[in-house]
């Protein structure tokens, strides 16, 4: 969290923003897999899934702002469909958490319509991004939103436990 906050400091595009960003991106990385496995040990799916759209978000965040401006890859397309099967179904379970057709898991159903959305956006960003291509303003801005995601997401589960 130290160093997501030495990233929002420094100016943007400075050698300190990148390297403070590498770290958190990094730590980010690490905590969210460690996270998902401990939760799946514990038999805590949503925080399976917290976990995974941790890693989603923090590694397509750090990826926008490596390539270039206009470049994607493989791995953007199954993010793209990962983002968007993982959006859709756990608005669908949040639906059905809220009208009683699944039963109670620890979390209301608000909560997964809610993170569903969020993932269904990056996940409608990641295929407007593949269509249209992704340059300048609006890639910085996916880097940011995402990153930032990323770290509200941590935040939450640090203060929270």
């Amino acid at each position: 969290m130290f160093a997501g906050a030495a990233a929002v400091s420094f100016r943007k595009g400075s050698r300190w923003h990148g390297k403070a960003g590498n770290i958190f991106g990094a730590a980010m990385l690490c905590m969210a897999a460690a996270a998902s496995c401990l939760a799946y040990m514990k038999h805590q799916p949503n925080n399976v899934f917290g976990g995974i759209l941790t890693i989603y978000m923090v590694a397509t965040a750090w990826a926008t702002a490596r390539r270039r401006d206009g470049e994607t890859g493989i791995l953007d397309w199954l993010g793209c469909l990962f983002a968007l099967t993982i959006g859709v179904l756990s608005v669908i379970h949040g639906f059905q958490k809220a009208t009683g057709r699944v039963p109670f898991d620890g979390s209301p159903g608000f909560m997964d319509i809610f993170m569903g959305s969020v993932i269904l956006l990056a996940g409608i960003g990641d295929l407007r991004m593949l269509v249209r291509g992704i340059s300048g303003k609006r890639r910085i801005a996916r880097h940011l939103w995402r990153m930032c995601f990323g770290w509200f997401i941590a935040t939450g589960s640090f203060f929270s436990v």
